[in-house]
């Protein structure tokens, strides 16, 4: 990880030169930017007339020590703004996860022990929909068909769960369907690919011959088995919930770190960006790593020493 890591590192210093306009511009505005002492001034005190490694060494140590520097737009400590919406963020995210769970695994019991089945090509047509749709048009759609139609859930906003429980829920339905659908899909079908594969087992026959109950096999025995390649699935997908959390926080106006790199953009607020883009690309990192330590407990044939 440490070396994937200084790898991501580079790339989100490097944003901000590869971004358009300049953060001096951005703070001074269009009214003052033609000034040129107050220019050259403020580059010099934000450190832009350093060499590029001097810049990345004083970021990175900076950022080692906990301090993500300052925002330009809300003269913000980062870390503070990050912090503060960071929750939003892995709250949405493991709850998109657990509905995506919750519905791919039933649905691929069912077609991996009945294939062919109308039950079976309904799971299909599912995946094939969940993939295909892209979440931020599945949001609209939403929105539309919940909130502004049939007006059961509000349209977007958020509130704290520890404010108001219920009310937190019931805002995170519609952001965690239009996350949630697309992880739905990829990992029922690979549930059913691995759970179809372990059925034709030896061991599995030997369980039947026993006399134990088709749920007893299928459960206790099948599943926990064919989870490997779906944990593998799941744990890839985190990247992709991570980035379908800056369009779909942006939609229903979640206010994560998703939502924070969106407006942080717009407002050309360089540093926050690039705080933004590591602590999501170190998510995805650390749900990596969190998947290879679960194939240990899933087979017991995986030693790490």
């Amino acid at each position: 990880m440490i070396p994937v890591a200084f790898f991501i590192s580079l790339i989100a210093f490097g944003l901000l030169y590869l971004l358009p306009g300049d953060p001096a511009m951005a703070i001074l505005g269009e009214d003052r930017a033609g000034e040129k002492t107050a220019y050259e001034a403020l580059r010099a005190q934000l450190g832009l007339d350093d060499a590029i490694y001097i810049q990345y060494a004083r970021w990175l140590g900076n950022l080692l020590s906990g301090d993500m520097g300052t925002s330009i737009r809300t003269r913000e400590p980062i870390a503070y703004m990050v912090a503060r919406r960071l929750p939003v963020t892995i709250e949405l995210g493991i709850l998109a996860v657990l509905l995506g769970v919750a519905i791919a695994l039933p649905v691929a019991v069912v077609s991996a022990v009945r294939p062919g089945s109308k039950l079976d090509i309904l799971g299909t047509l599912f995946a094939m929909g969940g993939v295909a749709m892209p979440s931020f048009w599945l949001g609209i759609l939403l929105i539309f068909l919940l909130a502004l139609w049939l007006r059961l859930l509000p349209p977007s906003g958020y509130v704290s769960p520890l404010e108001d429980l219920a009310a937190n829920l019931r805002m995170m339905i519609m952001p965690c369907i239009a996350m949630g659908t697309s992880l739905a899909a990829v990992t029922m079908r690979q549930a059913r690919s691995a759970l179809l594969e372990v059925l034709q087992e030896d061991y599995i026959t030997t369980a039947r011959a026993k006399g134990l109950k088709e749920r007893a096999v299928v459960v206790r025995h099948a599943l926990k088995n064919a989870l490997i390649p779906v944990v593998t699935v799941i744990g890839l997908q985190v990247g992709h919930i991570l980035g379908g959390a800056v369009v779909t926080e942006t939609i229903f106006a979640v206010p994560g770190v998703g939502r924070l790199l969106v407006d942080s953009i717009s407002f050309r607020d360089y540093p926050v960006v690039q705080a933004a883009v590591l602590i999501m690309a170190l998510g995805v990192l650390f749900s990596s790593l969190a998947t290879d330590l679960l194939y240990a407990y899933l087979d017991p044939k995986i030693k790490y020493s």
